[in-house]
């Protein structure tokens, strides 16, 4: 799993994953499952945080990928870190 990651001085400001099976990339907090949402702070909380992904159904991350690796890649802007993220359009009628 490929994560793209911006740290303000402690937390984690911006979060952004690749699924694994797709190779899309999404808003990390957008794509997040259960209690890693609010528990999902530093560095090292990222390897047992879930995600699903919405284009081909996927859960990636904690204890779903067979070979959980991590590939993280500190950036320095929002822009950078959601660069290519594929985002959820609405229609309202």
């Amino acid at each position: 799993m490929n994560v793209r990651v911006e740290y303000e001085p402690t937390p984690i400001r911006h979060l952004a994953v690749q699924c694994p099976k797709c190779n899309n990339w999404f808003n990390g907090w957008a794509v997040m499952k259960g209690a890693a949402f609010h528990n999902l702070r530093y560095k090292h909380d990222i390897a047992s945080a879930k995600f699903h992904c919405p284009i081909c159904n996927e859960d990636f991350g904690y204890k779903f990928d067979q070979i959980n690796y991590l590939h993280i890649k500190e950036v320095n802007s929002a822009e950078e870190c959601y660069k290519d993220c594929l985002t959820k359009k609405e229609t309202w009628e």
